[in-house]
């Protein structure tokens, strides 16, 4: 039994572990998307569910062995749910009421109970799942798939090992100019804030940043690594990191749907 649940535990692990890339953290990130519907519908769920079960037990646990007691009529209303196969109860059901207005309480307890659990409650559920869904998925907006950052990561370290340095610069070496950069200005400036401004003011109007030396560097890429190097929470923040036009770093249209570790190609 322990091993089993080892075993379950380790496949939770494995799912949550996976949500640091969007397409394989879909699962998760839906579940918890819909974790407050999901935890209403449990609770609405649960009610009907265990009444039918305490009915089953009044009209046919005198005679009818799988609904003796409570908790094992509503092992067999979930069998009934799940596969619905008369043979299972019909007969001895039918024979524990006997008469005609017996088998009259027998059809409308099966069918009252099918309708709103299976048709409505589980088309609920499913519908609380594909609106999570279907909210998750808009939210990832053009990420890339595994095999595609795959290549990018294996791209990129060929580049950063064997490239030449005269024409390609990798993020670890932008990264770190970029940093000692913001270290001198950072007082200069105002704070991170007031730097961030500047930084969204500048790039919302270009597609492209050439830095010193020639190296040309994507719009949005740059984007990236502000966020990294001028991080919100900063204790000299004092401004609101938005443009007159509204566009903030944070909020930057696909700066999260783009795969960093492309490297930066140097101008001609």
């Amino acid at each position: 039994v322990l091993s089993g649940i080892s075993v379950i535990m380790l496949i939770m692990r494995i799912l949550k572990a996976l949500d640091f890339q969007p397409r394989l953290g879909l699962v998760t990130r839906t579940v918890a998307k819909a974790a407050s519907d999901l935890t209403h519908f449990a609770i609405l769920f649960a009610v009907v569910f265990v009444g039918y079960g305490f009915v089953g037990v009044q009209l046919f646990g005198h005679q009818f062995q799988d609904m003796r007691n409570p908790s094992v009529s509503m092992q067999t209303l979930a069998s009934m749910l799940l596969s619905f196969d008369p043979t299972l109860f019909h007969a001895e059901m039918t024979h524990a009421l006997g008469d005609q207005i017996g088998k009259f309480t027998l059809d409308l307890y099966i069918w009252s109970y099918m309708v709103i659990c299976y048709f409505i409650l589980l088309n609920i559920f499913l519908a609380i799942l594909v609106d999570a869904y279907a909210e998750v998925k808009e939210s990832m907006g053009g990420s890339h798939s595994v095999l595609q950052e795959l290549v990018a990561v294996f791209s990129h370290g060929w580049k950063r090992l064997f490239g030449s340095r005269s024409r390609f610069i990798s993020d670890q070496r932008l990264l770190s100019a970029l940093k000692e950069q913001r270290d001198e200005h950072i007082t200069e400036r105002g704070g991170t804030a007031q730097m961030r401004k500047i930084g969204i003011t500048t790039l919302s109007h270009t597609q492209a940043v050439l830095l010193d030396g020639g190296v040309t560097v994507d719009t949005l890429d740059m984007m990236k690594f502000l966020e990294r190097i001028l991080p919100h929470g900063d204790p000299f923040d004092s401004v609101s990191p938005m443009d007159e036009s509204g566009i903030s770093l944070s909020e930057s249209p696909d700066m999260d749907g783009r795969q960093s570790g492309m490297g930066h190609q140097r101008g001609s």
